[in-house]
């Protein structure tokens, strides 16, 4: 069997075009015979393989090395699976949860308000009230 040090990974708040730091997933061979990564996919397209698994047979008990990259193409929550299959097998060996979070150009920051609409609104409010105490301290 082949079993990876994760079973998910975060690859936390990224702005829209740009990449994540890289995380690397180790893989471990637990049989005793040599096996190979036949096939290492997501599902979607915003998680990079960077660089995908190699096809080289792992001896047993060794490990191997990939990594992923999160590039976000849309605004908001994002998730998919990692599915690896060994050479001459069709049902998936191993699955990874990977996940990440895209900012648009006017999101984060520390003083973001989003597009603007809410404040215009909470100002206007506070101007009212404003009045209105004036007014009642001149009755």
């Amino acid at each position: 069997a082949l079993t990876a040090d994760v079973t998910t990974i975060d690859l936390g708040t990224v702005r829209l075009g740009e990449a994540s730091a890289a995380h690397s997933v180790r893989v471990t061979n637990t049989t005793n015979a040599p096996i190979s990564i036949g096939n290492a996919t997501v599902a979607d397209a915003q998680f990079v393989l960077d660089p995908a698994p190699s096809p080289a047979p792992i001896a047993p008990g060794a490990t191997a090395t990939f990594a992923v990259r999160y590039v976000p193409s849309v605004a908001g929550a994002a998730s998919s699976q990692i599915e690896i299959v060994l050479v001459g097998e069709t049902a998936t060996e191993v699955t990874i949860g990977v996940a990440g979070l895209g900012l648009g150009e006017d999101e984060g920051g520390c003083c973001s308000t989003g597009d603007g609409a809410g404040s215009s609104s909470v100002l206007l409010g506070f101007a009212v009230l404003g009045a209105l105490r004036r007014r009642r301290r001149r009755s």
